[in-house]
């Protein structure tokens, strides 16, 4: 299975393809970019961060996504299309979901 970088980065760009996403925002918590940030600094890396955030805790792999959605459609109906996208991406990869979260924080 590939590593959490590479599952964001696949997972950003399908979510960002799926149809009535506008926009895929930054799902980490703020004191997670910061903390982020510091490593970067004190290791002298820099990170390149996706807006998808995939954990892979004992108890199974975690996905956050924060999404815009059009108002073409229901918000519920595109936030399902974008969580069975996600679901079956991590299927495909030998792996299952514990907790898949998707968010609308824009509509239109």
């Amino acid at each position: 299975m590939p590593d959490t970088d590479t599952i964001s980065t696949d997972l950003t760009d399908l979510v960002q393809s799926t149809p009535g996403v506008l926009i895929v925002y930054d799902a980490a918590s703020t004191i997670g970019r910061v903390l982020d940030k510091v490593v970067d600094f004190v290791t002298g890396r820099e990170s390149d961060t996706n807006p998808v955030v995939v954990k892979e805790p004992k108890s199974g792999t975690q996905v956050r996504v924060n999404i815009g959605v059009s108002d073409d459609e229901s918000a519920s109906d595109i936030c399902r299309r974008v969580h069975d996208t996600v679901a079956a991406y991590l299927e495909q990869q030998g792996d299952e979901a514990s907790e898949i979260s998707v968010k609308v924080c824009s509509i239109g």
